[in-house]
């Protein structure tokens, strides 16, 4: 964790995926105290986090991890206890007011359903490798794997940094984001046509209940516009959408993220 950080936010990492992200966000100098979780000490190693808990299956967590206004828990919910793990710390620090928001990757190959990871968590995302693959139309497991947990850590580099800036309060976050699951479209240029094209999960328009549009601070008012309804288009009218402009999105001009 950057030493001056402000104890907003927190990014727990369950299970190898969770710790191995959690690498990731080291090196980008995430603004949130940075956590592991997991039974093997090579995964927690490897996390470089601030705070690394060695846990037994089976066993309740006991470690104190602190208080703050918003905690990501990050995971893979296919490896082995990565889920148990996450839900177990969702309610430690849920009982301590904190919104507790997960990131599941999904991986190529996995078989859970979105119903069977969601319940328990203030609100999820899904980052989905295997629509990654599917997208880029090869079978190149690891470089779907690849573009995936680098965008889950940039991601959560900008939100946390957006919550620690001001940009964005916690509170909503949590109106936009709870309850719900969230998907995401980013672009890395500032042109309205260009909004969907990469997107992390499937996203169906018209289940679309809410969402955020952050989008560089350096656009333009009418360009800003543009964008805003270009990503509104085929949702319901009644979808809570909020533009926000930023800054913090770099290497990205436009990112969506749209909850169902």
């Amino acid at each position: 964790m950057v030493s001056e950080a402000p104890s907003y936010s927190a990014i727990i990492g369950c299970g190898p995926s969770g710790c191995f992200l959690l690498n990731l966000l080291r090196q980008s100098q995430a603004r949130a105290k940075l956590i592991a979780i997991d039974d093997d000490s090579g995964s927690l190693e490897l996390s470089a986090a601030d705070q690394q808990v060695l846990v037994r299956p089976g066993e309740k967590l006991t470690a104190d991890i602190g208080s703050f206004e918003a905690v990501f828990v990050v995971f893979d919910p296919s490896e082995g206890n990565a889920l148990t793990y996450a839900r177990d710390v969702t309610s430690r620090v849920s009982a301590e007011g904190a919104y507790v928001y997960a990131v599941a990757i999904n991986t190529p190959g996995s078989s859970l359903a979105e119903t069977d990871v969601a319940s328990g968590f203030g609100g999820m995302a899904i980052v989905d490798a295997a629509w990654v693959l599917e997208k880029r139309g090869d079978s190149d497991q690891e470089r779907a794997l690849h573009i995936a947990f680098n965008f889950a850590a940039h991601m959560l580099t900008f939100l946390t940094g957006a919550i620690d800036s001001g940009d964005l309060s916690v509170s909503q976050f949590k109106e936009i984001t709870s309850a719900g699951t969230a998907g995401f479209a980013a672009t890395h240029v500032s042109e309205a046509e260009s909004v969907y094209a990469m997107t992390m999960s499937k996203i169906d328009s018209p289940r679309v209940r809410s969402g955020f549009v952050f989008i560089d601070a350096g656009t333009g008012d009418v360009m800003a516009r543009r964008i805003f309804l270009r990503v509104a288009a085929g949702m319901p009218r009644e979808s809570n959408l909020t533009m926000l402009r930023v800054g913090g999105l770099a290497p990205f001009k436009i990112m969506a993220m749209l909850v169902h």
